[in-house]
């Protein structure tokens, strides 16, 4: 079968580092977890978009005319500032643990890639 990935294929593919995951997400966010896992860029690629689209929608912060400007950036501003940490946190996490079972799952088919050749 051409197109497959066997057990021997996966277990002598390097194993990802959970600690080098969690790096390249802190510095590069969603992209970072390209390093770990493609579905969890993507959905955290979305999901980062869906926040941003509905932050906007509820309280647009380019909008000045409710408040003055330093009002409004002392208003707006915080919430904004968490919801980019925790977002940019729960990236490194994601990326880490996707890491740590990769690896898991790899080690598990080299043992019965190894237990058939017996």
């Amino acid at each position: 079968m051409t197109g497959v990935l066997s057990a021997d294929t996966c277990a002598a593919a390097r194993p990802r580092s959970a600690a080098w995951a969690a790096i390249f997400s802190l510095l590069l966010g969603p992209i970072g977890m390209l390093y770990s896992t493609l579905l969890g860029c993507v959905t955290m690629l979305l999901g980062g978009g869906l926040l941003a689209v509905a932050y906007v929608a509820y309280d647009n912060p380019w909008d000045t005319s409710r408040y003055g400007f330093a009002e409004q950036h002392r208003i707006l501003a915080p919430p904004l500032y968490a919801a980019i940490a925790l977002y940019w946190i729960s990236c490194a996490v994601w990326a880490a643990i996707a890491a740590d079972r990769s690896n898991l799952h790899r080690s598990r088919l080299h043992r019965l890639s190894e237990s058939e050749r017996r």
